[in-house]
C-alpha cells in the first residue's frame, strides 16, 4: 500500500505562516516581476478564503482585486517554503523511512511495512491532504484530483482516505500534465486531436492499438490509469553536510595556528565520514578576517580520501602558500562526501602506487599556478596551430601514452619534433615575392636570437579559422633552414607581423 501527502497552495501556506491573523482573510501570493519578466506579475497561489471568492492562481492582480475587493497581496517567502518543505519531510519520516519527494508540496510514501499508519492530523500542517492507494501513481492522481475520491467498490469497510480504482470520467485529459505523468506532454496533443476529453475515455481505449499508434509512453500511461503499473519509489535521502566552523578567542596571525585549527576540524569531520561510510572528494575552506572580505578556496581531490592525515596534506600545501593580509577571526571547513567505490587496477599498464602523494603534488602545483591553470593539454578540433585546452587531471594515471600513428594510420609528418615558443618570438624578416604569388617569401632573418640567411624553405602553408566569429584568425607558415643548419618555423600574420613559432630540435 502506498500513500500520498499533499499540501495545496504551498506558496500561500508558507507566506502566511508567520501571520496567523491573515489566514482567515482572502490573501494571494504575487510573483516577482524581475523573475517572471512580465509587466503584470501573476498570482502564484491563493489561500482557501480567496479561492472561495473564485480567485485562481495565474490571474493578474487587477483581475483578482476586481473579483475580491478585500483581497490582500503578500510577497513570496522562499525561506519559509524551505522550512515548510522540511516540516513536510519530517512528517513523512514519522510514518515511514521510504518515501519519494515528487514535488516540494507532494510526497509519495511506501506503507508496506506500516499498513496501520494513521493519517496526520490537521494541527500539524493545516490543509494537508492524505490519500492511500494500491500504486504510487494512483496516489498521485488521487491527491491532486479536485473532486473528492469516490467510495471504495469493495464491500469490506475501509478508511475514508483510501482510494480504490476510480471512475476517471470527471477528470479532464489535461490532468495528466498536472500530475506530471511520464510521457504525458508528448501524447496529449494527439489524444486531444482524437477527441479524447477525459481520463476515463483514455482508460477505455484498446491497449494494443494505443501502444501501436502512440508508443510505449501511451501504454504505460494507460496501465497507470488501470492500476496495473507498479514502480519503485525514487527514495528521498537527506543530504549529509560535513561542515565545521571555529572562532578564535584571539585573532590568528600565524599559519601554524591555522594549521592546528584545521587539523582539529578535520579529525571531527573524518569521524563523521567514517560513521557514514563515505569519503571526501572536495575540501572547501573559508577564512573570515576581522577587517577585510573572507577568503575561500576549493581543493578538488583526484581520488576520494577519508583519513584525516591524507586530507591534511593537500590542505596544508595550499594553506602554506597563503599570505594573511589581516588577522583571522574564524575559519570554516567543509568536506564534500561521496561513496568511494572500488576500482580494478589496470592489467597492462603501470598505476600510481601512492595516490595520496599524487594528490599532494597536484595541490602544490595548484597552489603555485592558481586555480584553473593545472591540467593535461589536449588538442582542440581546429586547424589553428598550437590550439589546445587543459583537461582535468584524473585521479590515477597509467603513465604517458607513446606517440603513435594517428586515427588514419599515418605516421607523424616529421620525425624531428617541433619545440614551440610560448609566446612566439617576434622577428624582422627580409622578404621577396614571386610571380603569381602575392604572399611574401622569407629570404633572411635580420635580427633576434636566430639571425642568418635562409638557404631552403618550404611553403607557404596558409591557415585560417573562426571566420564566422569575432575571433577570426589567419596566418601563413613557412619551414625554413638557415645557413648554419638550424630549422625554424616562421609564421606571417597580415599585414606585416612575422613570428618565430618554434625550432626543430
Amino acid at each position: 500500500m502506498f500513500a500520498a501527502l499533499h499540501l495545496p497552495e504551498f506558496a500561500a501556506v508558507a507566506a502566511l505562516r508567520p501571520f496567523p491573523e491573515l489566514r482567515a482573510l482572502p490573501c494571494a501570493v504575487v510573483a516577482d516581476r524581475r523573475q517572471t519578466g512580465q509587466a503584470k506579475a501573476p498570482l502564484i497561489a491563493v489561500n482557501p478564503a480567496a479561492a472561495g471568492w473564485g480567485v485562481s492562481p495565474g490571474w493578474s492582480a487587477a483581475r483578482a482585486r476586481s473579483r475580491c475587493p478585500e483581497l490582500r497581496f503578500v510577497p513570496r517567502d522562499p525561506g519559509g517554503e524551505s522550512l515548510l518543505a522540511l516540516d513536510l519531510l519530517q512528517l513523512a519520516e514519522s510514518l515511514t523511512p521510504d518515501f519519494e519527494q515528487t514535488r516540494p508540496d507532494t510526497l509519495l510514501l511506501d506503507l508496506t511495512a506500516n499498513r496501520h499508519a494513521t493519517p496526520p492530523g490537521q494541527k500539524q500542517l493545516p490543509g494537508l491532504r492524505f490519500r492511500t492507494a494500491a500504486t504510487p501513481d494512483l496516489c498521485l492522481l488521487a491527491i491532486l484530483a479536485e473532486a473528492p475520491p469516490p467510495r471504495p467498490a469493495s464491500p469490506r469497510p475501509k478508511a475514508e482516505h483510501h482510494w480504490e480504482l476510480p471512475d476517471f470520467d470527471p477528470l479532464p485529459i489535461a490532468f495528466i500534465l498536472a500530475a506530471d505523468l511520464p510521457g504525458a506532454a508528448a501524447i496529449l496533443p494527439t489524444l486531444q486531436a482524437w477527441g479524447i476529453r477525459t481520463l476515463g475515455e483514455l482508460q477505455r481505449l484498446p491497449g494494443p492499438e494505443l501502444a501501436e499508434r502512440l508508443g510505449p509512453d501511451a501504454a504505460r500511461l494507460q496501465r497507470i490509469l488501470k492500476g496495473t503499473r507498479e514502480r519503485p519509489l525514487r527514495l528521498h535521502r537527506q543530504s549529509q553536510t560535513f561542515v565545521s566552523i571555529t572562532h578564535f578567542e584571539e585573532p590568528a596571525n600565524h599559519l601554524e595556528t591555522l594549521l592546528f585549527a584545521f587539523k582539529k576540524l578535520l579529525d571531527e569531520l573524518c569521524k563523521q565520514l567514517e560513521n557514514s561510510h563515505q569519503s571526501a572528494s572536495k575540501i572547501r575552506f573559508n577564512l573570515l578576517f576581522e577587517t577585510i572580505d573572507p577568503l575561500g578556496h576549493v581543493i578538488t581531490l583526484p581520488e576520494p580520501l577519508g583519513s584525516a592525515g591524507s586530507l591534511m596534506r593537500p590542505l596544508q600545501a595550499v594553506v602554506e602558500t597563503l599570505r594573511l593580509a589581516a588577522p583571522v577571526a574564524a575559519l570554516e571547513l567543509e568536506l564534500s562526501p561521496v561513496h568511494a567505490g572500488g576500482a580494478q587496477r589496470a592489467w597492462f599498464g603501470p598505476r600510481l602506487r601512492q595516490p595520496q602523494r599524487w594528490a599532494d603534488t597536484l595541490s602544490h602545483l595548484e597552489a603555485l599556478l592558481g586555480p584553473g591553470n593545472l591540467g593535461i593539454p589536449a588538442l582542440e578540433n581546429s586547424h589553428r596551430p598550437d590550439a589546445f585546452r587543459l583537461r582535468a587531471v584524473p585521479g590515477s594515471l597509467a603513465g604517458p601514452a607513446p606517440v603513435t600513428a594517428d586515427a588514419h594510420g599515418h605516421p607523424p609528418a616529421s620525425p624531428i619534433p617541433l619545440r614551440r615558443f610560448r609566446p612566439p618570438l617576434r622577428a624582422s624578416v627580409a622578404t621577396g615575392t614571386e610571380a603569381g604569388d602575392p604572399s611574401p617569401r622569407p629570404l633572411a632573418l635580420l635580427g633576434g636570437p636566430y639571425p642568418g640567411s635562409i638557404t631552403r624553405c618550404r611553403g607557404p602553408f596558409p591557415l585560417s579559422g573562426g571566420w564566422w566569429s569575432p575571433t577570426a584568425w589567419q596566418q601563413i607558415e613557412w619551414d625554413v633552414q638557415l645557413a648554419n643548419g638550424q630549422l625554424l618555423r616562421l609564421a606571417y600574420r597580415p599585414p606585416g607581423d612575422w613570428r618565430i613559432e618554434g625550432i626543430y630540435s
